[in-house]
């Protein structure tokens, strides 16, 4: 359903989650992972976005507004519905445009929509 790119991507943006301590995984968690992929960088550039300020920006929203938990015992952080609902907008997307897998254009299609 996911192509290599969007697993990878969904990967960095848990383990960004977890490394931070956060309970949930969060879209800023996942458009952070998004600018990290090459494929998603080029999109977004393509788009006229700074890349650099935008992780900045997502970093630092990151750090002051997302509680931390100290002792979570390496508990995977949650998606919160947000996160779900653009997952399932990525694949209906990908499903009536008759495509195999949901790429991270998909994705990005879904966070903005």
């Amino acid at each position: 359903m996911f192509d290599k790119n969007v697993e990878m991507v969904l990967l960095r943006a848990a383990r960004e989650a977890q490394e931070r301590a956060h309970e949930y995984l969060v879209l800023e968690h996942l458009l952070l992972a998004i600018l990290e992929n090459e494929e998603g960088a080029e999109v977004l550039e393509n788009c006229g976005a700074d890349i650099d300020e935008l992780r900045k920006q997502i970093g630092r929203f990151l750090d002051t507004n997302i509680e931390t938990f100290l002792n979570r015992g390496g508990v995977q952080p949650q998606q919160t519905l947000a996160f779900q609902r653009v997952l399932q907008r990525a694949i209906l997307h990908v499903k009536y445009s008759s495509k195999d897998a949901v790429g991270v254009g998909d994705l990005l299609a879904a966070i903005f929509t």
